[in-house]
């Protein structure tokens, strides 16, 4: 077994149920949160466990090739229309929105123009869709909206989109695998290469390891196959 969905009253215990049933610890893994937990009326109707996907690192599957985004764009029922009073936050949720009516996905959009970027935050029952497995279909929205504000707005700030603090949680269980095969490959001396990943989570481990002294990261392969290899360095001290 390579993956599970696990629910459980608490994080915690459908994480050891999990891991049980992987032979696995929590730093072989990735772990997405699919569902979280409700206290139902008097703590009983209407209640729900937390339900996670844990996954082993090696078995992560391959991140899908990038959609076309202008031809989803125009697929839309209707474009973005500019007006004399739009603010780029007005343009970023109109487009959001309509993307979500075609997708008959129910979720709130706010959005907060700062100084060199555009931060949406998307909440509501449907916010999980929008995540995806392993944050697909979130970087593949994120990658789409900021190619049509660039060319139907010639907006130049990036907009960056998030699901509560998902990119957080990715970004600290994607360094947490790094560290782990980084000690392993210490110990052994021998080249590890991860599953293949996007490009954003390559760079995550490429600078949580660029600190190791006697550890290297190469990025290998192409396209949707494009992997880092984690190699010792010889003739450096172990860290």
């Amino acid at each position: 077994m390579k993956e599970v969905i696990q629910e459980g009253r608490t994080r915690e215990e459908a994480l050891k149920t999990a891991l049980e049933k992987l032979g696995a610890d929590e730093n072989d893994v990735f772990v997405e949160v699919l569902e979280t937990p409700r206290e139902g009326l008097f703590g009983l109707i209407g209640s729900r466990n937390i339900k996670l996907r844990v996954a082993l690192v090696n078995t992560a599957p391959e991140p899908e090739i990038e959609p076309d985004p202008n031809r989803i764009a125009s697929t839309l029922p209707g474009s973005p229309r500019v007006f004399s009073d739009d603010t780029p936050e007005d343009q970023v949720r109109d487009f959001l929105e309509k993307v979500f009516k075609c997708l008959e996905v129910e979720c709130d959009i706010d959005v907060c123009e700062g100084q060199n970027d555009i931060s949406v935050d998307i909440t509501g029952k449907d916010a999980g869709v929008v995540i995806g497995k392993f944050g697909q279909t979130l970087d593949s929205l994120q990658f789409i909206t900021n190619v049509v504000m660039t060319k139907k707005f010639g907006n130049k700030k990036k907009v960056v989109i998030n699901v509560g603090d998902y990119r957080k949680r990715r970004e600290e269980s994607v360094h947490k695998m790094a560290r782990s095969v980084a000690r392993k490959v210490m110990k052994t001396h021998k080249p590890e290469a991860l599953a293949p990943m996007p490009p954003q989570d390559r760079r995550i481990i490429h600078l949580a390891l660029a600190n190791y002294k006697n550890i290297v990261t190469t990025s290998e392969g192409t396209g949707k196959n494009r992997k880092v290899v984690i190699s010792f360095k010889s003739g450096s001290p172990t860290r």
